[in-house]
């Protein structure tokens, strides 16, 4: 499926028993955080679902919106494997800082969601750090990723997600006192690889904006399309759209970045888990503009162009489009610079907190690994080949990124279905109806599948 990611907030929906769509996705079995320290893929997940249900107790669809969005960030892993250490360097370069917006439109005139960061990018060659901040966390004490952190060395991203106390309060209530020792002070993730996931997607969007120089350095090129997918299919070779940049002669400052759709879309059998690449129907079957970011404003730092003003538009096709050009306003977000400095001796890969942070290691997949998760308290990152890493992948379940999507959708693994499609699908036309659903109509039934895991008064089995 293709999904495109919600914000956390929604407005004028309200909860319903009888909206269960998307059943078919997992009963995730609840961990102990004591078994996250050396646990299964899912002890991570499940520790994080477990708190998300004790704060959600049938409440209205804007704070299922934001579970989902903590939620999901955890079932992510990329798409390269590097065994580099992560050896933190000294980074001098320029800082920007500004303000994030983002919001939905699924094909309305008006936006349904929107949400906010204040931001902070450090760039570095092609080494980069992006801190920012949701602004309503200072109003909104309930909201429990408040701030998000994340660095690439040019191997690997490593990225950190804060937690609120406040919202910890809230959400274990009572019990808050007997259990704050344990929780942990963030989530942290390792991804291999310097291309974001869409599945983390502020970062990726104030990366595309201001540190993807390195990446979208030629004319044209590939690129991930602006939809969220299953990591199977994202780290997949096959899995891209094309990009190229317009720039205008009379004004080269202002710049155009083009992604065009190729006219397959990848959907995967929710019942089987099978993954078919269907060609797109007509008017889309030969492709159409999927997205297009638009520099606003530029400035020249060292010779190097950069935009102070970035907006992006993803499409999605229409149902009764007449042609290619006939499409829906998925999304769209902007960043605005305020503000540009130099800072020197910044780290790269930016330290982990000193206390307790649980982490996901997505840098495994060719070990037959999806990712491990483990616990750090020393605010050091842990390197590939350290004897406790190693200890870990010898005790720690084998996972293909295709059985872990699979697991996602509540689908035993029956070994990877990614291989074998082009050769039993590729080519396979489908209605114009399910392209509409895979882009409008799944991102809505997957935040109701969120609200539907979340709304239950039973209070989770989860000991930590």
């Amino acid at each position: 499926m293709i999904w495109d990611f919600f914000p956390r907030r929604l407005t004028n929906l309200r909860t319903s028993s009888s909206l269960r769509v998307f059943d078919f996705l997992p009963s995730i079995n609840q961990r102990t955080t004591e078994q996250t320290k050396a646990c299964p893929p899912l002890g991570l997940l499940s520790y994080r679902i477990a708190m998300q249900s004790r704060k959600i107790q049938t409440r209205s669809l804007v704070k299922v919106c934001k579970a989902f969005i903590s939620t999901s960030t955890l079932v992510i892993v990329s798409f390269l494997l590097s065994w580099a250490a992560p050896l933190a360097g000294d980074a001098n370069g320029v800082v920007l800082q500004g303000v994030y917006s983002y919001a939905v439109y699924q094909g309305a005139e008006n936006p349904l969601y929107s949400e906010r960061y204040s931001f902070e990018v450090l760039l570095d060659g092609c080494s980069w750090a992006i801190n920012c901040e949701d602004t309503s966390a200072f109003t909104n004490t309930s909201i429990l990723d408040t701030k998000r952190t994340a660095s690439c060395d040019g191997t690997n991203i490593y990225a950190v997600t804060f937690q609120s106390e406040s919202a910890a309060k809230e959400a274990w209530g009572n019990n808050y006192d007997s259990v704050k020792g344990r929780l942990p002070l963030a989530m942290a993730h390792i991804y291999s690889g310097d291309y974001p996931s869409l599945r983390e997607p502020v970062i990726h969007n104030i990366w595309l904006a201001f540190a993807s120089r390195c990446t979208f350095s030629n004319a044209n090129g590939l690129a991930k399309p602006p939809f969220v997918v299953d990591m199977s299919i994202f780290g997949n070779t096959n899995y891209f759209c094309n990009y190229k940049w317009e720039i205008d002669d009379n004004e080269p400052s202002l710049r155009k970045l083009v992604y065009t759709d190729l006219g397959t879309t990848y959907v995967r059998n929710p019942k089987t888990g099978e993954l078919s690449q269907i060609v797109n129907p007509p008017p889309y079957d030969k492709g159409y503009t999927t997205a297009m970011g638009r520099w606003l404003r530029s400035t020249n730092i060292d010779g190097v162009l950069m935009p102070t003003d970035f907006e992006f538009t993803a499409f999605a096709p229409n149902q009764n489009g007449k042609k290619a050009t006939d499409l829906l306003k998925a999304s769209s977000y902007r960043c605005i610079i305020t503000n540009i400095f130099r800072r020197e001796n910044s780290k790269i890969p930016t330290d982990l907190p000193e206390g307790k942070v649980l982490v996901s290691d997505r840098r495994f997949e060719k070990r037959g690994n999806a990712y491990i998760t483990y616990e750090i308290s020393d605010g050091r990152w842990r390197a590939t080949n350290e004897p406790f890493i190693s200890r870990l992948l010898e005790t720690a379940p084998r996972i293909s990124l295709e059985d872990e999507a699979l697991a996602e959708l509540g689908i035993q693994p029956i070994g990877s279905t990614f291989q074998k499609f082009k050769a039993t699908h590729s080519g396979t036309k489908t209605p114009k109806v399910l392209l509409f659903l895979c882009f409008i109509v799944f991102p809505v039934g997957f935040i109701v599948f969120k609200l539907s895991r979340k709304t239950t008064n039973k209070k989770p089995n989860v000991k930590i």
